[in-house]
């Protein structure tokens, strides 16, 4: 078709005129219009062939960035898939049923690109530059070549940015999916529901179900005071955050942080505890710090005793009660690993400090570089569930092996003195305060740990130690004194002293614990009526003070309990002994005094930031020291909160409490 009609009829002649004869005739008229024409032309193809190119490079782009896209969640939805069930063995899922469908290349690219996503990228990215480079030969234009290199520059920044949103985007379906995860532990029955509703407990939805016994919760459960007990947890766990995180602990008036074993034992030790007590983003944080910021790379000794009871032992806690989370089950593998190097000393007992790098053992000097009883008795619960979990029994072996030295080198003694030189012997005073109170309290735990057998050496070395305390270190009240305590003793021959400190006030729970557990044939009334004297000795402890909180060391005379050391630790020794008081006689009496004890630990510890330790329990208005302890919450609230709770939450029926009060479950059977 032409452009333009060649014949023209022309109006004033009548005829028919050749318009290209007369167009030609003006020679400057017919110039202008070929330049025009031809630049109209030019301007047609250069814009024509511009924008086809581009938009075919935007549609290659989009095609690209939509292909990774597909890649990349269907490989997502695979890794979930394939988290949450077995794989089964199979032929090649890739391999094509009837080969005689595609061409041996396309096979082999299809098998490529599904088996490797990395591959899918780089082979479309391929096919992209050669249809580019095809474009470009056919192309006269120089603008093409810049065309291309901001194109590949455009495609290759979004590429990263894809990269980096699909990062963002898994690291946010794997929170999710451990959220969803841990709410599974967190069902309650309609029922139980309820019941909740019924006594106003709105503010926790949910208890963790694996800790119910039966699934069911009792209905004895003050939900209330537990409520205003998790409060002052929330309250202390955020300053921690804002003034320590990550530390071991953290001052609560100068608002700094302090470590001393450099492993983030606030975090560790309470991990448990935010399960315990619903805190599901506090606990999800906390599990993300151990998961990516958790590391044992202080070069330097720390404390084998502590390492083990807050650490290894919250780790261990934090494995069953959320799940058995295999984070926990890693971590605490490592951390076991690194502490069995402790025990490669002559006796092979474990020495009082190790260097978690480099395995470096010392002990140490102010006690002649004696082991500590203590020290080298609270470790077989621990050591004993790592074995169970792992299948590997070197663990349990070590420390298991550590009471056989101890009995033998003290001539096989039920009460022992407190430390063992190196070569052996041993020396010190006999006590169940510090530094010898939770050797005895371990003998017991150990043996209920792995199932409460009847006729099992720990039980029979318990009941054998507690025969000879009750001979020569229990004090019974009678007329003349009104408090039943345990006193220390310089020797096997000499008379207990008339005093005892906060610390040992754990015995009341321990003697009620080897009460209830004690064969119906060979029933211990004797355990339960220490039990029930030693703990409201230890409550005495407190309301005889004027802030109503107990003192560090204790006198006791005919005229009542007097202080040796007026000084408060946030300790949990008392409300732990209250705690399983309640749980084995239901006695109410046994929550109000813990509820007194909440009530003044409100009043003249708490400060703007946190807790703290007081110097002066005989003042109404104590100061504080600027000391908070991690285990005011991992024990001292917690038994108190577990202490207003439904008995058969955390039942001891089916956990045994380490003495950091990491409930372990009981080995069934």
């Amino acid at each position: 078709m032409s452009i333009l009609p060649i014949n023209k009829f022309d109006l004033k002649t009548k005829k028919k005129t050749n318009i290209f004869k007369r167009f030609t005739k003006n020679t400057t008229l017919f110039k202008l219009g070929l330049f025009f024409t031809t630049f109209l032309l030019v301007l047609y193809f250069y814009y024509f062939g511009h924008f086809t190119i581009h938009n075919k490079k935007t549609t290659n782009n989009e095609n690209l960035i939509n292909n990774i896209k597909d890649s990349e969640n269907s490989k997502g939805n695979d890794n979930l898939d394939s988290e949450n069930k077995e794989h089964p063995t199979f032929d090649n899922p890739f391999k094509d049923p009837d080969p005689g469908r595609h061409e041996e290349s396309d096979e082999e690219e299809f098998f490529e690109i599904h088996t490797n996503p990395g591959t899918k990228k780089e082979t479309e990215k391929s096919k992209f530059d050669s249809e580019t480079e095809d474009e470009n030969d056919k192309d006269s234009f120089g603008f093409h070549t810049n065309i291309k290199t901001e194109i590949e520059t455009e495609i290759e920044t979004e590429i990263e940015t894809e990269k980096e949103t699909e990062k963002e985007t898994e690291k946010e379906k794997e929170k999710e999916k451990e959220k969803q995860r841990t709410k599974k532990n967190f069902v309650l029955s309609e029922e139980d529901k309820k019941y909740l509703r019924k006594n106003g407990y709105s503010p926790v939805s949910y208890l963790p179900h694996r800790l119910l016994s039966d699934g069911k919760i009792e209905q004895d459960g003050d939900f209330l005071r537990m409520n205003e007990i998790k409060k002052e947890f929330a309250f202390v766990w955020e300053n921690y955050k804002k003034y320590g995180w990550g530390h071991d602990r953290y001052r609560p008036i100068s608002k700094k942080p302090q470590d001393w074993l450099h492993l983030g034992s606030m975090i560790i030790d309470n991990l448990d505890t935010l399960l315990l007590m619903g805190f599901e983003d506090e606990y999800l944080e906390a599990r993300d710090w151990v998961q990516n910021d958790f590391e044992m790379s202080y070069n330097r000794g720390v404390s084998f005793f502590e390492t083990t009871i807050r650490i290894l032992g919250g780790l261990l806690s934090a494995y069953h009660v959320s799940g058995n989370d295999e984070v926990y089950l890693n971590k605490a593998r490592d951390l076991g690993d690194r502490l069995l190097k402790a025990f490669e000393t002559d006796l092979g007992l474990p020495s009082t400090s190790i260097n978690l790098v480099t395995g470096e053992r010392k002990m140490n000097s102010w006690n002649s570089n004696s082991f500590v009883l203590a020290d080298i008795g609270t470790i077989q619960v621990e050591f004993s569930y790592l074995s169970r979990i792992t299948g590997n029994p070197i663990y349990e072996e070590k420390a298991l092996k550590v009471i056989d030295v101890i009995k033998e080198k003290n001539h096989h003694s039920g009460i022992v003195k407190i430390f063992l030189r190196e070569n052996g012997s041993p020396t010190g005073r006999i006590t169940l305060d510090g530094m010898g109170d939770s050797y005895y309290e371990y003998l017991l735990k150990t043996w209920v740990l792995q199932g409460k057998k009847q006729g099992s050496p720990q039980r029979e070395d318990f009941d054998f130690a507690m025969n000879e305390a009750i001979e020569k270190m229990v004090v019974r009240k009678d007329h003349l004194n009104p408090f039943t305590y345990i006193g220390t003793l310089s020797n096997l021959n000499s008379k207990p002293q008339n005093q005892m400190g906060e610390l040992t006030c754990f015995a009341g729970g321990m003697f009620m614990l080897g009460y209830q557990t004690s064969s119906p044939s060979n029933r211990r009334e004797d355990y339960f009526e220490i039990a029930k004297e030693l703990t409201e000795t230890c409550y005495n402890m407190f309301t005889s003070r004027t802030s109503g909180l107990a003192a560090e060391l204790n006198r006791f005379t005919s005229d009542g309990i007097s202080v040796a050391h007026d000084g408060y630790k946030l300790r949990p020794e008392t409300v732990e002994s209250i705690f399983y008081m309640w749980r084995y006689t239901k006695d109410p009496i046994y929550r109000k005094w813990g509820w007194e004890i909440f009530e003044s630990l409100k009043k003249h510890c708490k400060v703007p930031h946190g807790y703290s330790s007081i110097s002066d329990v005989n003042s109404n208005n104590p100061t504080p020291t600027d000391e908070l302890e991690s285990f005011f919450l991992s024990e001292t609230l917690k038994y108190l909160y577990l202490l207003f709770s439904p008995s058969s939450f955390v039942s001891l029926d089916n956990f045994v409490f380490n003495t950091e009060s990491h409930p372990l479950p009981i080995k069934s059977l």
